[in-house]
């Protein structure tokens, strides 16, 4: 959980209720869970036992976690900023910057095909054609996939995700084609019907791996 906070240095704290308290400065973090903040003593006034926190930078976007407080102190009564170390519970969304950011994938999978009906397509007379494929870039919006298949534009895809904890079926409509010399064929896929929890999973996922590649550097 606390892997994200190294590159972030500006946060806002709410109440549990959503409400802005104020902008508090993070300091660094303490342990598996804690972090310590700067926090003026308006501010602490404010905050009650459980809260929640958003942390921001310019690059990655915005983290919001459920925190507890569990000490603070000044310096001096002279002080007018508080050190408050406060426990990260539980991440309750992350928003990029760049909403329909895309990041390049490595992932097999199986596509189920459905026509502009929304009926299987079917392999034969009887059976639900069934697809080995790959996506190869994914976004909170859609995904790239590559197959050995002549899809058609329109046509929807329908797969399993299951990099982002629990898994659940993706949906996404067929919008455009491009063939390769090596007889694949890639499908740039728009998703159709996706749950505001499922798309909060994607966005996690990608972030993540995003915030990798940038350590990586």
């Amino acid at each position: 959980m606390l892997d994200l906070i190294d590159e972030y240095s500006k946060a806002q704290v709410f109440s549990s209720e959503k409400v802005l308290l104020g902008k508090v400065e993070i300091l660094k973090k303490l342990g598996d869970k804690k972090i310590l903040l700067r926090v003026r003593d308006d501010v602490v006034n404010l905050l009650y036992t459980s809260f929640i926190i958003t942390v921001s930078n310019d690059v990655h976007g915005l983290v919001t976690y459920k925190a507890n407080l569990l000490e603070f102190k000044k310096e001096s009564e002279s002080d007018k900023t508080y050190d408050v170390v406060c426990e990260l519970v539980e991440m309750l969304e992350i928003i990029q910057r760049r909403e329909n950011f895309k990041i390049k994938v490595l992932i097999p999978t199986t596509i189920s095909v459905y026509d502009n009906a929304n009926k299987p397509v079917l392999d034969g007379f009887r059976n639900h054609l069934k697809l080995p494929a790959e996506i190869r870039d994914i976004s909170a919006s859609g995904v790239f996939v590559q197959t050995k298949a002549d899809l058609r534009i329109g046509q929807v895809i329908e797969f399993m995700f299951d990099k982002a904890g629990q898994p659940f079926p993706l949906a996404a409509e067929i919008i455009r084609s491009k063939k390769y010399e090596s007889g694949l064929v890639g499908f740039g896929c728009k998703f159709i019907n996706l749950p505001e929890v499922n798309e909060s999973s994607i966005r996690r996922y990608i972030f993540k791996l995003q915030l990798a590649k940038v350590k990586e550097k």
